[in-house]
This record gives structure tokens, C-alpha cells and sequence, in this order.
């Protein structure tokens, strides 16, 4: 304790040395310092005035996609009453207000190719015009997927949706989770 003790004192000691030191110097002594600070508040001020997006949070949404619907199980949980009620719940908290709305458009071939093999989207494409037992035979196909005659074109747009999300990403409209 008296170590500790005396170790305090000299570190008392020294503070008031140095303030005795510093007190007659003038502000301007020490320019580079006040330079750099300056620099940090500038760029501090410029980031903060070019980092900020009027939205920091996206949204794509377009009722189109509720036209995807399970027809042989309504009780299925994956229903547009679900996608539906979400968007409510948004709204209802005052949300969507705060969101930048990015429009869906249905994805091009290519932009569909990229993800998948002409075989599947040949397949899939096909589907509108197909009768209710056809499409249950097509979609018992995959894993975990129903369809209905519009599924092809929500298809389409739930994919396109997702690269305008990521065009706004990259177009610094929206920033990416943990940016800015």
C-alpha cells in the first residue's frame, strides 16, 4: 500500500510539472497536432454528410407475388396471407415510412440463367399452362414446392426483387447490414 501510495504522489507530481510546463506555452505550439485534429473533424463532418442514405433499410414488395399460392393445401404456411400480413405489421409499426421502396421488376433470362439451368427454367416456364394435375406432378418434382399458374411470373419477380436489392446496395441507395 505505501508503494501504491508513493507511486500516486510521483504520478500527482508529474501532472502538475507538466501543467506548470505547458502553461506558458501558446496555443500555437503545437500546430501539427491542432492540424490533424482539425483534418479528423473535417473528414469526421464530410463522411458523416456523404455516408448517410436518406433510408438505411430496403424494402421490395410488390402485391404480384401474393398471385403465388399453394392450390391443392390452403393451409399451407408459406400463403400470401402470410407475405400480406408482414407487410401490415410494417406498416402498422411506422416502418415502411422509414424504408427507401425499391421496385420489383421480374428478372431477365439472363439474370435467371445465372442461378439456374436452362433444363429447370424450361421446365418452369411451362407451368402457366398447365392443368392442376400437371402442376401438382411438376412441382411433387422439387423439394418442398407447389405450384399454381401464376408461380412462374412470382417467380420471376421474387428474383428480380432480390437483384434491385442488390443493385441498391451496390448503387449506395441502401447500405449493406453493418455499413455507414
Amino acid at each position: 500500500e505505501e508503494e501504491e501510495d508513493e507511486d500516486e504522489e510521483n504520478t500527482e507530481e508529474k501532472k502538475k510539472e507538466e501543467s506548470v510546463e505547458n502553461a506558458g506555452e501558446s496555443p500555437e505550439s503545437c500546430p501539427q497536432e491542432e492540424e490533424e485534429e482539425q483534418e479528423e473533424e473535417e473528414e469526421q463532418e464530410e463522411w458523416q454528410s456523404w455516408a448517410q442514405p436518406a433510408a438505411r433499410t430496403g424494402l421490395v414488395y410488390d402485391e404480384r407475388m401474393e398471385e403465388h399460392y399453394n392450390p391443392w393445401d390452403r393451409q399451407h404456411p408459406e400463403s400470401p396471407q402470410r407475405i400480406r400480413r408482414v407487410l401490415e405489421r410494417l406498416h402498422e409499426l411506422g416502418l415502411v415510412q422509414q424504408c427507401l421502396r425499391i421496385p420489383a421488376l421480374h428478372a431477365s433470362q439472363s439474370q435467371l440463367r445465372a442461378c439456374h439451368t436452362p433444363a429447370h427454367l424450361s421446365r418452369l416456364s411451362s407451368s402457366p399452362g398447365l392443368a392442376p394435375g400437371a402442376l401438382k406432378a411438376l412441382a411433387e418434382g422439387y423439394n418442398s414446392l407447389y405450384l399454381c399458374p401464376r408461380s412462374y411470373a412470382c417467380a420471376r419477380l421474387a428474383a428480380g426483387a432480390a437483384c434491385a436489392a442488390v443493385s441498391a446496395v451496390l448503387a449506395r441507395k441502401v447500405p449493406p447490414r453493418g455499413v455507414w
